[in-house]
């Protein structure tokens, strides 16, 4: 779908995952680790990637972000949320590993960045590995 495609750009544009993650750990040396963090780096990062957007694609955030969940609340959602958020992680791990190994194996086993490069690709490897788990349960 063309508009999710326009989403899926502006949160890359922001910095995806990462950003998000950087944000998280500017609240929770703030505020301290908690919910309260959460929540925080959460609306500035729906913030940013809104501002990115412009104001189309932007309603088009905010109908996503208040449409309904498949599950309902208490462990199912927990559970649900923990699935989702592992299986967009193990697929940009997953790109990423792609990615390394299409530059690998440009490479000769000899050439200088090839070690470093196999090194990271087993490094991204085992996280993927470690969220395939939160995918099944």
């Amino acid at each position: 779908m063309p508009t999710h495609r326009a989403v899926h750009d502006a949160v890359r544009a922001v910095g995806g995952l990462d950003a998000f993650s950087q944000m998280l750990t500017q609240a929770e040396a703030a505020m301290g680790v908690g919910e309260g963090a959460v929540v925080a780096a959460t609306r500035h990062f729906d913030e940013a990637v809104r501002d990115m957007a412009g104001d189309v694609v932007g309603a088009v955030i905010t109908e996503l972000a208040v449409a309904p969940l498949p599950q309902h609340a208490g462990g199912g959602l927990r559970a649900y949320s923990r699935g989702m958020m592992a299986a967009m992680v193990r697929m940009d791990l997953t790109r990423r590993t792609a990615d390394l190994r299409a530059q690998l194996q440009r490479l000769s086993p000899e050439d200088e960045g090839y070690d470093g490069g196999f090194r990271q690709l087993m490094v991204i490897e085992q996280r993927r590995q470690r969220y395939s788990g939160y995918e099944r349960g």
